[in-house]
Order: structure tokens, then sequence, then C-alpha cells
């Protein structure tokens, strides 16, 4: 004689608490499409060694144009670097999505390296152009000046602690899903999609009863 196929535990809780199969299955998909999501983060987090192991670009402000030229190449060539042999030396755009890994110490990051660090309540990813003794000057390849200028109006250096991680890699294009889909909009999406199948729940419920 055949088995009996046993039910999931989850379906079968599911199916007693709402009473409908379709609404089961949404929030069964719903649970499975969370628990991959914060799983994959986690990993990164863990991994890199950062609370942010992806961030999408927010502005030109790396991006290089023209025969790959860029405003602050003679600069780095002036001060004897070569920035061909430069971590991410083609810069990026707006709507890439950079992948980065925590800071390594004050003395892994240097001069040409690209680095995520926080201004105000901004992130901001640019690259080191000076190293000092008590933190960096950076800038972004398509801008001309530094982000903490010398001179007249001269900032303090960026401290090592404001650093959020160096940037591995860049995946063009990634990065527009995540600016566009933020943690309010999905929940405003799963908001609907319960509400939908609440009321086609409903709907169905009443049909039957009346048949």
């Amino acid at each position: 004689m055949p088995r009996k196929k046993k039910k999931n535990r989850l379906r079968e809780y599911s199916e007693k608490t709402l009473g409908e199969p379709l609404l089961t299955d949404i929030l069964i998909i719903i649970i499975m499409v969370c628990g991959l999501y914060f799983g994959v983060k986690g990993a990164l987090i863990l991994g890199l060694q950062t609370e942010s192991p992806m961030m999408a670009v927010s502005s030109n402000s790396m991006l290089h144009s023209g025969e790959n030229t860029w405003n602050s190449y003679s600069y780095y060539v002036n001060e004897g670097y070569d920035p061909a042999t430069f971590p991410i030396p083609d810069g990026f755009k707006e709507g890439d999505l950079i992948v980065l890994r925590g800071p390594q110490g004050k003395d892994s990051i240097v001069v040409g390296d690209v680095i995520v660090f926080e201004q105000g309540d901004r992130a901001i990813v640019h690259r080191v152009a000076m190293v000092e003794n008590d933190g960096y000057r950076t800038r972004g390849d398509a801008n001309s000046s530094l982000d903490q200028p010398i001179g007249p109006g001269t900032s303090p250096p960026l401290a090592y602690e404001s650093v959020i991680g160096e940037v591995l890699m860049v995946i063009p294009d990634f990065g527009h899903l995540s600016l566009w889909f933020t943690p309010q909009l999905l929940a405003t999406i799963v908001a609907v999609i319960l509400a939908v199948a609440a009321a086609i729940v409903t709907i169905a419920s009443i049909l039957r009863e009346r048949s």
C-alpha cells in the first residue's frame, strides 16, 4: 500500500491558521524569498567583514569620459603614480553596483584605492589621492578638486574611522534596481500582495457560500 505523502509542516500550520491554500502559498513564497535574501546578505556581511557589502552608485563623480580620460589623471601622474595600476582604473557610473570589504587597517589603504566613507548622512565612494599621518584626502575621478581641500579653507583629512569599506569590484548597471527597490517599496509591495490575496480569498469564500 503506497504511503501518504507527509504535508509540509509550514504549509499544514498555515492552512490551519489561514484556512486558504492560495493565501498559504503566497505566504510561503514571501517567507522563502525573504529567507534567501537575508541568508545571502548575512553570508556576504560575514565574508567581507562589513555591514554594507554591496552599494549602488548614486552619482557620476567617478565617471570616465572620452578615451578613458579623467580629470584627476594628471594629478596622479605628476605625483609619480601610474593610474593604470590602480584598482578600478576605469571608474564607474551612477547605477553601477559596487562590492566592498571592510577596512583592513590604516596601512592597508594606499593612494589609488577606491573607498566608501561617511560624510554627514551620506556615503561617498571616491579614490584616495593622498595618505597623511592622520588620515586620507580623496577625490572623485571626474572631479577637479579634493574632497578635503588643502590651502585656503583647508579641511582636515578623512579619519580612518569614517571609512566604511574598500571597493573590490564593480558590477555595471546592477545598482539601478537597488536605487529603485528601497525597503519601503518592498514593504509596500508585500502589503499589496497580501491585501489582494486576502480580497481574492474573501470573494471566493462568498461565492462558494452562495452557490
